[in-house]
């Protein structure tokens, strides 16, 4: 089940309707703020910062994605790739 978290700490309804309705994007640096509130919504414990979120993006060997609907970022991805396969 997916679950997308509103900018009020809410979970939005319809998975079905926000896969129809989300776009897709790379995260950017302007995605610190909600990829940290969606941390802190989403788990109680073991949540990436925005420091770690930071690396990630610029520097990491890994692939940060959002989900982004009617302009707000409702969800993210992250892929972390091995070196020695890509």
């Amino acid at each position: 089940m997916i679950t997308a978290i509103g900018a009020r700490g809410q979970a939005l309804p319809s998975k079905h309707y926000l896969l129809t309705n989300a776009m897709v994007r790379h995260a950017t640096l302007f995605d610190l703020d909600r990829l940290a509130e969606i941390e802190t919504c989403c788990f109680a414990e073991d949540r990436l910062s925005k420091r770690s979120f930071r690396h990630l993006i610029t520097k990491g060997n890994a692939e940060v994605l959002v989900a982004e609907h009617s302009g707000e970022v409702i969800g993210n991805l992250v892929i972390l790739l091995n070196k020695s396969t890509t």
